[in-house]
């Protein structure tokens, strides 16, 4: 496993800064430390957890971010994006399928992918 993040989470995770230029100068300094703790695909999407520096500042509180919609070449329906901060650190990017398709056999890591219009 991959101690940084693929193209698709990366390329989420540069579309939510993007979204919430409130805190997107803090986002961004915790993400350029982020180390991957674990990946999960769920069939229905995939959580991928990791770790940021704790020694930076915080963002407020517990928050989900809504984040971008993609066009995953390998699915029939666009995957939607959250990002979930917990104590005030971002920890964990979902991506989630909208459609019907098993992701299972799918490596997120490889796909094709474009955000949705």
């Amino acid at each position: 496993m991959s101690d940084t993040f693929n193209p698709l989470e990366g390329s989420a995770l540069k579309a939510i800064c993007l979204q919430y230029p409130d805190v997107s100068e803090l986002l961004r300094a915790q993400l350029a430390t982020a180390t991957i703790a674990e990946r999960e695909n769920t069939g229905s999407g995939f959580f991928t957890h990791f770790r940021v520096d704790h020694t930076l500042p915080r963002l407020s509180g517990n928050r989900v971010l809504d984040g971008p919609w993609f066009d995953v070449r390998e699915l029939s329906l666009p995957m939607c994006f959250l990002l979930f901060v917990n104590d005030g650190y971002a920890d964990c990017l979902e991506g989630a399928s909208t459609g019907e398709d098993d992701t299972r056999l799918i490596d997120f890591s490889r796909v094709q992918f474009s955000l949705h219009e």
